[in-house]
Parts: structure tokens; sequence; C-alpha cells
């Protein structure tokens, strides 16, 4: 009634990267093998899913966030 969908292409896209980035994760973290691992795995699909939705500018408000939040790291390291 209002033409508003929740889902358009965009939302395709996120869950393919974020499938890719979870298929990734599998292939290089298959065996468990503690916290070290762990940690290991999710910082790299966060990485992996960040930099891709940053670089593929699916969201117009990524962009001003990452930017606030890199000048907040570099005002504490001088």
């Amino acid at each position: 009634k209002f033409n508003m969908q929740p889902f358009n292409k965009k939302t395709l896209e996120v869950l393919s990267i974020s499938g890719g980035a979870y298929f990734l994760m599998y292939l290089l973290f298959n065996e468990p093998q503690g916290l070290l691992q762990m940690f290991g795995a999710t910082t790299l699909f966060a990485a992996a899913y960040v930099s891709l939705v940053y670089w593929l500018n699916i969201s117009p408000d990524v962009k001003p966030i990452v930017k606030s939040v890199l000048l907040k790291f570099n005002k504490r390291n001088p």
C-alpha cells in the first residue's frame, strides 16, 4: 500500500558477503583448537565482512561510522 519493501538487491549482497565470509572462516579454521583460534576466526570474519561492506558501499551509513571510529583511534595514538 505504501510501496515500502524491506528487501532489495543490497540485502542479497549483504547475505552473500556474510555467507562467503562464513565459508572462508570454515575452510581456514575447520578444526577447533581452542580459545585463540576462536578469537582469530571471529576477528578475521569481522574484518572481512566490514571491509567488503565498506568497499562495496552497500550502506551510506557505514562510511561515516568507520571514519569516526578511525578518528577516535587516531586521537588516542598520536
